[in-house]
């Protein structure tokens, strides 16, 4: 667990909120000499450490919210997460973080008060961009934009250290015996060497074409491959601001107000700004050259030194820290920022001039702020709508009815299966982006329509409107289909059966691996060296596998790139590494065994910590929470 954990928290900032969310269920833990009492309100309780369901929930919510940012296009609903076990994989991994951090407790491994604030100053997202150190302003500010509090993120940041604290005790002593490090230098220093052979369907003679009576037997035994899935006909009601853009009215004492009030910020040019921008070799000499300059100072000439006064708008400039604090809102002429490090350089930079940007006309804003104006009151229009929109809902209402009352068109689209694809395989955009409600679509009776689905910027609905049932359709209907299945197996069967005449040939030593290409129009190809540690990415890696299962001589057939190419893989050779070599060999084979190690010796703590460790876990209040989360859907 606690090696485990350390992985899972290499971000210092969200690290300790992501704990455990995305590894699988550990083993249930907890403490009985030194946690009693009740669990009260905690799903989860060690002594006076516990998990509520709302701190549960909010880590929960935490993971989802990760996904969705980091895998763009991916929508994980709540019911979906708790479906894949994500829940319990998070309920299971608090309750074992708070058993190790227990265990901690005992041994007084607890970290102390100097060390979380050691850790906080060392975490750059907390520092100053002028001066580049901690300011405890910046890292308010940085955990408010996480939605973390101070107390949250200092007690959860304790945590992380102390459970390191505990996995770096055990490991610290785990060294791998020369001896065994010398006997897995032999298995990783052997290097080997094959010859392949692969052979297309297009060597082959094409096969004879198939008989009524044939294909029929075919399609009988394969039926279920020509199903065609359930469809349904579905009709989609989505309501958003720009139903209400034709609402808007204008007004020309707004558009010159809102000129007025930001005209100095609707630049036709951007702004610039001039500035002394100076390049050292080292740290040491850019602070210097730093005093220098924030004392009024001007730098003397000197050949390690880049001088260069510059003009440029924000985004030309690369270094991000230097751009932050040579562009930021409040600097003023004679502002001195500095010193950042850029590509082994140093930089530090004097702000000489802003250069303010144009402004655009009235009439050059014109449209730009009609159209702003039109989508806020489009905006407002909606959402004071929506009340309205839950009434009709209530009322009965029939989606078209709905859309009529709003202006709005029903959509309705040919039969779709679950994928929202039709029968002859067109993708209905509208249906796949409204991914949600296209699933809850199809767990609903016909004639009936799902609940309303929100996202940031619309509502939607879809109805039921006829269920088409999965069916198998008659053999003349689907005659192509099962002509090119039929092909395809047969090709299948010709290819596989022409690779084993191959092999045996060349096990019985009655060919060569040359002459079998000739024959196959194709050619043998050889591996290069290949070593467990290194090899030729290059290669299939069917080809790869088989060279290190293999013994000397031996041959296997594997497939090949695509599904109409299999390949005969013989192993020629191993060359296994001389005595003399295993002495090199050995220490970075050691490194391998010592993780393997001190992952096994971090398995068998965590065993031996369930004969001394409980927690005390509401695994009622936990089911029914989770029951809730699926009902709500």
């Amino acid at each position: 667990m606690l090696g485990f954990m350390q992985k899972l928290t290499q971000n210092k900032l969200t690290g300790g909120f992501l704990l455990g969310i995305v590894i699988l269920s550990m083993a249930v833990w907890g403490i009985e000499d030194i946690f009693s009492g009740s669990i009260g309100s905690n799903i989860i309780k060690a002594g006076e450490r516990g998990v509520t369901e709302q701190q549960l929930d909010r880590k929960f919510e935490n993971y989802l919210s990760n996904v969705r940012r980091e895998q763009e296009g991916v929508v994980l609903t709540r019911q979906e997460a708790v479906e894949r076990g994500i829940l319990d994989q998070i309920y299971n991994i608090e309750r074992s973080r708070l058993t190790s951090l227990g265990y901690a407790r005992q041994l007084g491994a607890d970290a102390s008060p100097a060390a979380l604030t050691d850790e906080v100053r060392s975490i750059g997202a907390f520092n100053d961009p002028l001066t580049g150190k901690f300011d405890a302003v910046t890292y308010r500010a940085a955990l408010g934009r996480n939605r973390i509090s101070v107390d949250e993120f200092e007690a959860d940041t304790r945590d992380r250290l102390t459970l390191d604290y505990v996995r770096e005790g055990i490991e610290a002593a785990t060294v791998a015996p020369n001896d065994l490090a010398r006997l897995q230098a032999i298995f990783d220093g052997e290097v080997r060497f094959g010859s392949w052979l692969p052979i297309r369907n297009d060597a082959l003679p094409p096969p004879a074409e198939p008989t009524d009576e044939e294909l029929r037997a075919f399609y009988e035994q394969r039926s279920d491959a020509f199903q065609v899935p359930e469809r349904r006909r579905l009709s989609l009601l989505s309501l958003s601001p720009s139903n209400f853009l034709d609402q808007a009215e204008i007004k020309e004492e707004d558009i010159l107000a809102f000129y007025e009030a930001t005209k100095t910020t609707r630049l036709s040019t951007p702004e610039q700004r001039t500035y002394l921008e100076a390049i050292f070799p080292t740290e040491d000499a850019a602070l210097a050259a730093f005093g220098v300059l924030a004392g009024g100072g001007e730098l003397e000439a000197d050949p390690t030194t880049v001088q260069t006064i510059r003009t440029s708008t924000a985004e030309d400039v690369g270094n991000e820290a230097f751009r932050t604090a040579m562009f930021a809102r409040g600097a003023g002429v004679g502002n001195v920022v500095g010193p950042y490090e850029n590509n082994g350089r140093w930089v530090i930079g004097r702000l000489n001039e802003i250069l303010p940007g144009t402004p655009k006309t009235l009439e050059e804003s014109r449209e730009e702020i009609a159209n702003a104006l039109a989508a806020d009151q489009a905006e407002i229009a909606f959402f004071t709508a929506l009340n309205d929109f839950d009434d009709l809902i209530g009322q009965g209402l029939t989606l078209a009815e709905i859309g009529d009352a709003f202006g709005t068109p029903l959509m309705s689209f040919d039969p779709v299966d679950a994928r929202g694809i039709t029968e002859n395989g067109t993708v209905v955009s509208q249906l796949v982006s409204a991914r949600e409600a296209l699933a809850a679509a199809f767990t609903i009776p016909a004639g009936t329509t799902t609940e309303r689905f929100d996202s940031e910027a619309s509502i939607t609905l879809i109805s039921n409107d006829e269920i088409i049932p999965q069916s198998t359709p008659p053999f003349e209907d689907v005659l192509e289909q099962v002509k090119n299945g039929y092909e395809t197996v047969r090709k299948s069967d010709a290819l596989r059966i022409a690779l084993e005449s191959v092999k045996t040939n060349i096990d019985s030593g009655l060919g060569t691996l040359e002459a079998q290409a000739e024959r196959f129009s194709s050619a043998v190809e050889t591996t290069t060296g290949l070593r467990r540690t290194a090899f030729d990415r290059a290669l299939p890696p069917s080809v790869i596998n088989a060279v290190f299962e293999l013994g000397e001589g031996e041959t296997s057939i594997v497939q090949g790139r695509s599904p109409d190419e299999m390949i005969l893989v013989r192993l020629d050779s191993i060359d296994r590494p001389a005595s003399g070599e295993l002495d090199s060999l050995a220490p970075v084979s050691a490194s391998r065994i010592a993780s393997q190690l001190r992952n096994d010796i971090l398995f068998a703590f965590e065993q031996e910590l369930t004969d001394v460790v409980k927690v005390t876990t509401d695994d009622n209040a936990f089911n029914a929470y989770r029951a809730r989360i699926v009902e709500a859907q």
